[in-house]
């Protein structure tokens, strides 16, 4: 069957097809020709090419109304250019009467666009009709739970069904203008159901209801005129469909955001290494909350946290960091503004135990976090955790490969490879820096006569000594047995022998670990000063302090010696250099 204009303005009567316009297409339209309805395709320019019957009739009726025609096209156009199907309501005038086309319009393969048509005019007249008079609605409204309204000439509610509305009561919408009800109306009247110049069907409006929330109104409503043809209000069915629009917007977002975590999976896990993983999701986290920082901490000890990747501007960071370091141990996360920056903060469980941080932030007056950014950030915290527990993993292997297990300090080989980049740095700045070879004095006995379990104390103490001494940016190491180093970085002569001094003095608490009838335990220290224009190595630096620790202990113990270009210098300890 096909379909054809009923002169009589009846809607589109059917009619059996011609075999002169099954014969008149070709190509996808020769196999539509017996589609029940209205058949065109357009060509690549969006002009009319081919149709059946039904379809040449349309196109026919439509040149008298120039305005939806150009709608038409715009439609045909936006199809082609998008790629994707589009439906289009069409009214078109008919004798006396009108009648409604829905259509669906979809590119083809070939590069044109194919618009297949239904006749609509019997349901939408029907539709209409349920909204012609006010007695019609009272009946419908004792059928339904939907609500009718009525506006007048300025648009106010003239009439609401008895139960009201969106929690009013019937006699207090009366008389309000439903336009300051919209949440956010449009300068277009048409958009609103309550001031609609035309027949509008399953129109959705957001309403604010009586406390003031956001509601939502799946709308009918049909013009009013008088006998001059003015508009003089509108009249419609309204249904409260609130919960569904929420519901499908819950769900979209949530669609959104496991598209979010997805990419943000397929991003870190695009590279094997754990840290790139961190570096790669800081990003990748800014990007999708469109943040201007974001950041990832490591625990580094019972109260303090290490900055382990970092993403943007430095200040978020810093924000972020101070927050945390306050934050009480009990305390899950933070979320607020804090020196210019709106920071969300959450602390990461993974298996049960505190893992690290995640932290965004936004600069200046930007909006603040709402309930999808604190659920992404929570799916996110999901997939960054086991990351977290892989490089804390790996750098307590590390930690534990260049640490000495009995002081805590840096063992022979970390040591080696820390102090080439720092004296390579000092010889870059043109600075200078000492390295202290320590030995400990009369050490055998106490192994030998008090046990390995005393020795042992002696050295950690001695560490402990070493550490006392040094600044952050130093290196302090056990190079093994009872052999320590210090690397103190930017320092001269005679602040290192100052160090050294003190060292020796320091010693004579180690004097109680000393077996009764032997030599007291001490220090003998050994200083080489850097020089940056020397170009020395570090091994010829460390070369250079044991031999200046030998010079120590063949001048008598517990004292230090300065070597400098190839001399040596003794400094007797204190007690000693009075004796002499």
């Amino acid at each position: 069957m096909s379909m054809s204009i009923d002169p009589k303005g009846r809607g589109l009567a059917q009619i059996e097809p011609s075999m002169d316009a099954v014969a008149d297409l070709s190509g996808p339209a020769r196999l539509l020709a017996a589609y029940p309805g209205v058949v065109i395709i357009f060509d690549g320019s969006g002009e009319p090419d081919e149709a059946n019957a039904s379809g040449r009739d349309f196109i026919n009726a439509l040149r008298a109304d120039r305005t939806t025609l150009a709608d038409l096209y715009r439609a045909t156009r936006a199809v082609r250019e998008s790629g994707g199907a589009h439906r289009e309501d069409v009214q078109i005038a008919l004798g006396d009467g009108m009648a409604w086309v829905d259509l669906l319009i979809i590119p083809t393969p070939e590069g044109r666009i194919l618009a297949l048509g239904r006749d609509a005019t019997f349901e939408t007249n029907v539709r209409a009709a349920l909204v012609e008079s006010r007695q019609r609605y009272k009946n419908l409204v004792d059928i339904v739970s939907d609500f009718a309204w009525e506006t007048d000439a300025d648009g106010a509610i003239a009439f609401v069904s008895l139960g009201g509305a969106l929690g009013y009561s019937a006699d207090r919408l009366v008389g309000i203008r439903a336009r300051d009800l919209v949440v956010e109306p449009s300068n277009t009247a048409d958009s609103i159901p309550f001031e609609t110049s035309k027949l509008i069907l399953h129109s959705e409006v957001w309403l604010k209801d009586s406390e003031g929330r956001p509601a939502c109104l799946l709308s009918t409503a049909t013009p009013l005129f008088d006998e001059k043809g003015r508009w003089k209000g509108a009249r419609g069915l309204s249904r409260d469909v609130t919960r569904e629009r929420l519901r499908d917007f819950d769900s979209a977002q949530s669609q959104a955001r496991d598209l979010v975590v997805a990419y943000l999976v397929d991003q870190i896990r695009s590279d094997s290494r754990p840290q790139a993983m961190l570096e790669t999701a800081v990003g990748a986290m800014a990007r999708a909350l469109s943040a201007d920082t974001a950041t990832i901490f490591l625990p580094d000890g019972a109260d303090s946290f290490e900055l382990v990747a970092s993403f943007g501007k430095q200040a978020g960071a810093t924000a972020a960091e101070g927050v945390l370091q306050g934050l009480a141990p009990e305390a899950l996360g933070y979320e607020g503004r804090i020196h210019g920056q709106q920071l969300l903060l959450h602390k990461i469980r993974h298996r049960d135990a505190f893992s690290g941080a995640i932290a965004v932030s936004r600069s200046g007056d930007d909006r603040s976090w709402d309930p999808d950014d604190r659920s992404l950030i929570t799916a996110i915290e999901a997939q960054i955790g086991p990351i977290l527990a892989q490089v804390a993993e790996r750098r307590r292997a590390e930690r534990l490969s260049r640490t000495d297990a009995l002081t805590g300090l840096l063992n022979r080989g970390a040591f080696l490879a820390e102090i080439e980049p720092q004296i390579a740095r000092a010889q870059r700045h043109g600075s200078h820096g000492a390295l202290l070879y320590v030995d400990l004095d009369n050490f055998k006995p106490v192994n030998d006569l008090s046990g390995h379990h005393v020795g042992d104390k002696v050295l950690r103490e001695v560490g402990r000594m070493l550490a006392s001494h040094s600044r952050p940016y130093d290196l302090v190491a056990r190079l093994g047995g009872d052999e320590f180093a210090l690397w103190l970085d930017d320092i001269d002569e005679a602040s290192a022998m100052a160090v050294a001094r003190r060292l020796v003095s320091d010693c004579e608490a180690l004097r109680r670990y000393s077996p009764r009838g032997a030599a007291p335990v001490g220090l003998s220290v050994g200083v080489a000063i850097f020089d940056a224009d020397s170009g020395e190595s570090a091994l010829r630096l460390i070369d250079r302090a044991d031999k200046a620790m030998y010079e120590a202990k063949r001048a008598g113990k517990a004292r230090c010696v300065v070597a400098s270009g190839g001399r040596a210098r003794s400094d007797a300890a204190p007690e000693k250099a009075a004796a002499e």
